[in-house]
């Protein structure tokens, strides 16, 4: 055999392993390279999660926010949720994918003019982020009449929409959404800078309200009342932290989310996975909070980084049989597993949308791990106590033991 075949020969080889990966995806696990680029790692979770639209039409269902039956998106951050999953499609230049773009950035405008902006929330200010970064990314979509009809709409709406009520960890994506905003309208020279420097005023009171009351000084987010601890708002309220930083050189966001992401390994198993349990208001945890936790560690230079995004890949969270290529959540504890609720994980895109206009992760790539490099560690604050041994996680009065099949745990009480 001549050394040019040989060499066909390893290509084509390298071709089978990494095709399925990087295009719409089977239902079944994918062999993926070692180094991975951020974008590659998205396109998974995006391309396969269309190929679910494909064949059961745009609906999803998430009872633990009030969506208990399969319906069409309604808001418009619905809209614009459902519809990014076909992003990378449209990059490739395929009409449909593109046209459901357009039309999701129309239906998207016409819902959120069709309120009063005194209704407006960090789920407003997301889809408003997202159609901007859209028409960036996927050029010629609208009439350029069009867009600047958009953005001119989406500025008068800036003021009201920045000191909307939110809960508190929406608050802080709500004020980094719009920081995001701003510094795109500045590049664009659709914005005073005085007018600028007027609203940011108004996002740094929003968000550094959050750090003062919601995040105690050792880094552990708590909220209600008594405030206790919640892994999943842990981590949103850490990245918007991050990205707040990244943005603006508020030095007080990055300590703050550098604390946190400490903490965050604290409560993680060695596969990575953290129990959804843990804490105040559990619903689940799905693909969205392990890129969150992933790109924080791989920003705070945790090597095993990669562990967290690692074990959100294959069938991880596309685990319900009846629809195998349903991105969703779900809880973890052993004794659900006969009633298993699968929520459809609409959130994805809009942390995958957010972390992709942070320059530092932008061009990441990272390796694909197995096992974070835990010791057995402790942290006691005023309200938390936390022992990690790996497997076994002593949280308070609880055990949190992780079963054999790495995905999930049995609890104890040992009070």
């Amino acid at each position: 055999m001549t050394q040019l075949k040989k060499t066909l020969i390893k290509l084509f080889i390298l071709v089978v392993l990494i095709t399925p990966f990087i295009s719409v995806l089977p239902a079944y696990a994918v062999a993926v390279p070692k180094k991975i680029t951020l974008k590659n790692y998205l396109k998974y979770f995006y391309n396969r999660y269309s190929k679910h639209f494909d064949a059961n039409g745009l609906i999803f269902q998430a009872p633990g926010y009030n969506v208990p039956d399969f319906r069409a998106p309604k808001s418009a951050r619905e809209i614009i949720s459902l519809n990014l999953y076909y992003k990378y499609r449209a990059l490739k230049g395929e009409r449909e994918a593109r046209e459901r773009l357009r039309t999701a950035i129309l239906n998207a405008q016409t819902e959120l003019n069709s309120r009063n902006y005194h209704s407006h929330s960090f789920s407003d200010a997301f889809a408003q982020l997202a159609i901007i970064k859209i028409l960036d990314d996927v050029p010629f979509l609208l009439t350029s009449s069009e867009v600047n009809t958009i953005y001119s709409e989406i500025l008068s709406r800036a003021e009201t929409g920045i000191i909307a009520p939110d809960t508190s960890n929406r608050a802080a994506l709500s004020a980094v959404y719009w920081q995001y905003i701003l510094d795109n309208f500045a590049r664009k020279k659709m914005i005073e800078p005085a007018r600028k420097k007027e609203l940011e005023k108004l996002i740094y009171q929003k968000i550094k309200n959050i750090l003062d009351t919601d995040i105690t000084s050792s880094g552990w987010y708590q909220e209600g009342n008594p405030k206790r601890f919640n892994p999943h708002y842990h981590m949103i309220t850490a990245m918007a932290f991050l990205g707040y930083y990244e943005a603006t050189g508020h030095i007080e966001f990055y300590l703050a989310a550098k604390k946190m992401t400490a903490n965050l390994r604290l409560v993680s198993f060695q596969n990575g996975m953290v129990e959804s349990m843990l804490g105040e208001r559990p619903v689940g945890l799905g693909a969205q909070f392990y890129l969150g936790a992933g790109l924080l560690n791989c920003r705070f230079h945790y090597d095993d980084c990669g562990t967290y995004l690692n074990y959100a890949l294959g069938n991880k969270f596309f685990s319900d049989l009846k629809y195998p290529n349903r991105l969703e959540y779900h809880y973890t504890v052993y004794h659900k597993k006969k009633d298993i609720n699968f929520h459809d994980d609409i959130s994805f895109s809009n942390l995958a949308e957010f972390v992709l206009l942070i320059p530092k992760f932008r061009n990441l790539k990272f390796d694909l791990t197995n096992q974070l490099n835990l010791i057995t560690q402790e942290k006691i604050s005023p309200n938390i106590y936390v022992k990690n041994e790996g497997r076994l996680i002593h949280y308070n009065n609880f055990k949190y033991e992780l079963l054999a099949d790495g995905e999930k745990t049995r609890i104890i009480n040992c009070r």
